[in-house]
């Protein structure tokens, strides 16, 4: 938790749409409102925190921030993305994602589910059925379906500190079914989150603070 999973997706979506005119996102956003996501997207381009621009805490961007944040929004009004804000099953994210695709037979449909531990259902089977959801949405769609996902508590444990808390393929929270159903699978690690870590490398907190380690840990497709 914490790690920056979405924003780290948003930073890769938004590179995508700006680049190709041909991308549709359906993302169903179960962690996040969809205007804090937006904000998110224009934080980057306006070199402004999110929380700034959401207006907690008294905080006020100035009108010249303003002006460049409605700009933004113009933009971002252009793009195909629809964001599904209310709990699902995972087989309605199967049809509603297989809908989406139909309306759109020429375009690259990219799927986002953020995350799938709050998916609806509750039954003892639940790591299977949505794994067996997932691999039948990617062949019903041919679309790219992201899962964003977390790790078990054992990632964690102090005995990983020797190992600077590098998550591992076996990490992922949940049942084995999720790792055998993805093609790829993208660890992200945040060394500065953990606090005996940190205090291990005096002077070097700044580098702690801003470092961010992607591993792809599983790629059907080869390197």
């Amino acid at each position: 938790a914490g790690h920056g999973k979405t924003r780290f997706l948003i930073s890769l979506m938004k590179l995508l749409l700006e680049q190709d005119d041909n991308i549709a996102i359906q993302w169903f956003a179960f962690e996040d409102p969809s205007d804090k996501i937006m904000r998110c997207f224009a934080s980057s381009e306006i070199l402004v925190t999110e929380k700034i621009l959401s207006g907690k805490g008294g905080n006020k961007i100035n009108e010249e921030e303003i002006k460049m944040f409605k700009e933004y929004m113009e933009r971002f009004r252009k793009y195909d993305i629809e964001f599904v804000t209310d709990s699902k099953f995972i087989n309605q994210v199967n049809g509603m994602f297989q809908s989406f695709c139909r309306k759109r037979p020429n375009s690259l449909n990219i799927c986002i589910i953020d995350n799938i531990l709050l998916l609806e259902d509750s039954s003892n089977d639940r790591d299977d059925i949505i794994a067996k959801e997932i691999v039948k949405m990617r062949i019903a769609t041919n679309g790219l379906i992201i899962p964003i996902h977390h790790f078990n508590d054992d990632q964690m444990d102090k005995d990983q500190k020797k190992a600077a808390y590098r998550p591992r393929i076996v990490h992922l929270k949940g049942r084995e079914s999720y790792r055998r159903a993805c093609t790829q699978i993208v660890l992200i690690n945040k060394p500065g989150a953990y606090p005996d870590l940190v205090a291990e490398y005096r002077g070097l907190e700044d580098i702690f603070k801003h470092l961010f380690i992607i591993e792809v840990a599983k790629n059907r497709d080869g390197e």
